[in-house]
This record gives structure tokens, sequence and C-alpha cells, in this order.
């Protein structure tokens, strides 16, 4: 009966393997499967079953599968997989894999084309040992596993074209760590939770991370360094500093995510004196509420800012040292709106925005030089409260330690529609 089971697992996770990944195509290239081999069983009562993972998996050869049953559970054992096969355990909440002090990791790939999925890998942490860790391997699928009480839920170095997905990641240091260049990764619809630093420690480009639940994480939820990454329909909310968080990182597009309960809802700034720089993001329809500080802290060169809607921060956008952006089509109610914040942030375009509700509308800096405040709309605008044709027809003044004016205020406000994008049930 159990064999037959087993079977149908493998079946059901063989044609996973093929079905489309949510998200962004990884470069036109698909994650494969390793192939159909032999079925090699790990535990239960069945003839010629192996007493160890580790054995099964040095007895495979690529395009088998070893499936683990969790009688046998917990396997005292730290796995390394050098073929391309499936590693497939009977339930992931009772096929456990636990550590032990010797600072290995819990499962180590080190060949391409590497599928695991069904199990519980956890109390790995001593050396910095991790859950599940892809070395200079690409075309891997780690699905649905829990990986708990680890260094590192899921570390991946020098690897491309991954794909982590559906997995249960949570009290680990950090969740998820991209290391030292990693690629056309596809990280989606985990959910990331209470770990002790940061949920993904992400430095590589090319990376997509959709749809994941990220909260109450010990510091960030996302931490970045690296350019054209996509963070798309993600849930971050309640972290000590960052809900998502990037330095020197370029050209990512910030989309539909839900921000909630962060001390800030999206940071980002730029090392000054070195070469890199923050350039070029696109922050657009997210909601961001309910933040300590800033909604959205602001650095860098050419961003775009637009549809919105920043709730309920002390401020809305907090804009520092930046040279032409655009900020458009947002709708923000907050304690403060908008905050320019240094003589450097020049050339910056405020358009068509709704500023109500704020306490404090807008500030500008001490010498604003080329700023442009045009057509927003604002719910404390003189022209609103004394509807006499004259005072209609005043500019909006924006006083902060300098004066400047937003000239064509609109009289009623936009009617923008943030498609949040985001959820997870």
């Amino acid at each position: 009966m159990k064999k037959t089971i087993a079977l149908g697992i493998v079946f059901l996770f063989v044609v996973m393997s093929f079905a489309s990944i949510p998200g962004i195509q990884l470069n036109n290239q698909s994650i494969r499967n390793s192939g159909r081999g032999d079925i090699l069983y790990v535990g239960g009562n069945g003839t010629g079953n192996y007493t160890t993972i580790q054995s099964a998996i040095d007895d495979a050869s690529d395009g088998d599968t070893v499936f683990v049953y969790d009688d046998s559970s917990p396997y005292y054992e730290s796995i390394t997989i050098e073929n391309s096969i499936n590693l497939i355990g009977e339930d992931k909440n009772t096929t456990i894999i636990e550590g032990f002090e010797n600072g290995r990791d819990g499962i180590g790939i080190y060949s391409d084309f590497v599928n695991v999925t069904g199990f519980t890998t956890r109390k790995f942490k001593w050396n910095i040992a991790s859950g599940v860790h892809i070395y200079r391997k690409n075309y891997c699928n780690i699905v649905d596993n829990i990986f708990n009480d680890n260094s590192y839920g899921v570390r991946i170095c020098e690897s491309n074209y991954n794909n982590i997905s559906k997995n249960i990641i949570f009290s680990n240091y950090e969740g998820i760590l991209l290391e030292n260049g990693c690629d056309y990764n596809n990280i989606v619809e985990n959910k990331i939770y209470k770990n002790s630093r940061v949920g993904i420690d992400l430095s590589g480009y090319l990376t997509n991370i959709s749809y994941n639940i990220i909260e109450d994480n010990g510091g960030m939820g996302i931490e970045v360094l690296g350019d054209d990454n996509i963070f798309y329909g993600n849930i971050i909310k309640n972290h000590t500093y960052e809900g998502l968080n990037f330095w020197d990182s370029n050209r990512n597009l910030i989309s539909n995510n839900y921000l909630l309960n962060n001390d800030y809802g999206i940071y980002m700034w730029t090392t000054y004196g070195y070469d890199d720089y923050c350039v070029y993001c696109t922050i657009k329809e997210n909601v961001i509420s309910n933040c300590k500080y800033d909604g959205i802290n602001i650095d860098g060169i050419g961003h775009r800012v637009f549809k919105n809607t920043i709730t309920d921060c002390n401020v809305g956008i907090f804009i520092s040292a930046l040279d032409s952006d655009f900020f458009w089509n947002n709708i923000i109610k907050n304690d403060k709106g908008i905050l320019i914040s240094l003589i450097s942030s020049d050339n910056n375009n405020i358009l068509h925005n709704n500023f109500i509700n704020n306490k404090r509308d807008a500030s500008s800096t001490l010498f604003p030089r080329g700023n442009i405040w045009d057509g927003n709309y604002w719910d404390k605008w003189i022209g609103i409260r004394i509807p006499i044709p004259i005072f209609q027809k005043l500019p909006k003044i924006i006083i902060g330690l300098g004066i400047t004016f937003d000239w064509h205020p609109s009289k009623e406000p936009y009617n923008y529609t943030t498609t949040q994008g985001c959820g997870i049930e």
C-alpha cells in the first residue's frame, strides 16, 4: 500500500516540476525534471529498503528518485547530493532530517537538476549550517518543505535558475540567503517568518521574489544588494526595521506589494564615495501602511514612484538627495505627506498626487532648485475652503526652510485605485 502511495507522490511531483512557475519566466528557460529513473526507498517495511537517506543517494544515478518514508523519522543525517535526482519525503510535517553538532548542512546540493520536496530540515545551525544549501549549481527545485531552527533556512551560493517555492521557513537566523551573485532565481509563494535577522537576504541579480508572506522577522523583511530584480505581490509586515531595504541597487521593480507595520516600508539608499549607486528603480502600485517612520525613504537618481497608497505613517515619502525623479498619482495620507530633506535634492517632479488628511502636506528644501510641484490635490488648499473665484486661482504654497509652489493645484481629488495584486490566502 505504501509503495502505491509513494509511486503516486513521485508521479505528481514529476508532473509539477514541468508546470509553469508563477512570476517571471527565467530567461525563457524552464526548470526541467531530472528524469524518470529507478525509485529507491528509505525507511518503512519494504524488502531492500535503505536505512539511511545518504546510502540510498550514494547508490542513485542521474534521473533516479529517492523516496523517504516517515516511519524512521527523524533521520539524524547530513545529506550530500552529487547526482541529478529527485529526493522526496512522504510528508513534510513528519519526514524530518534533524541536525547534530557536526557543522554540516542538512541537505547539501552539488549537482544541477536536483528536486527536493516533502521534508522538514531542522537544527542545522552549527558553523553557519543550512537547512538546504545549493552551492554553485543550477536548475534545482526546492518545493513544499519546512526549514526551521537552522542558521539559514535556504542558502544559495553562486547558483542560477533555481526555484524555491511553497516552503515554510521560520525560526532561523536568516530565512533565505542568496549570496555572491545569484541570477535568475525564483523565490515564490513561501511563508517566511520569525527568523531572527531577515526574511530574505538577496545579493544577486535578475531574481523574481513574488507572492511570499514575510512577517515577524527580527530585523528586515527583505534586504537587497543587486540589480534588475522583481518584487511583486508580497505581503511584508511587522518588522523592527525595513520591510524592503535596498542599498546600492539599480533598476529594481517593486510592484503590487503590501507593506504593513514596519518601521520603514521601503528604504532605498546609496553609499556615497563609491562607484555603486541606487538608480532607476520603479516603485508602483504598492500599499504601504502604519510605518513607525517613513512609508518610502528614497535616495538616488532617476526613480519612478507612482500609483502607491501610503497611509498612517509618520512620513509618507521622505526624499533624500535625489535628482530627476518622478512622483505621481500617489495617494498620501500620513502625519507628514512628503518631505524633501536635503539641499542636493534637485529636479524632482511631484505631480498629480492626492494629499489627504496629512497634518502637514509637504515641506521643501533649504534652497529648492528645480523641483516641480504641479497639479496635485491638496485637501487643505485655501481654494477648497474658501470657494471664492480669486482664491481658486491661487497656487498652493509649500513652505519649508524655503518656499516653492504648486501653480496648478487640482480642485478635486483624483480617482486613483491601487491594484494591490498581493495576497496569499
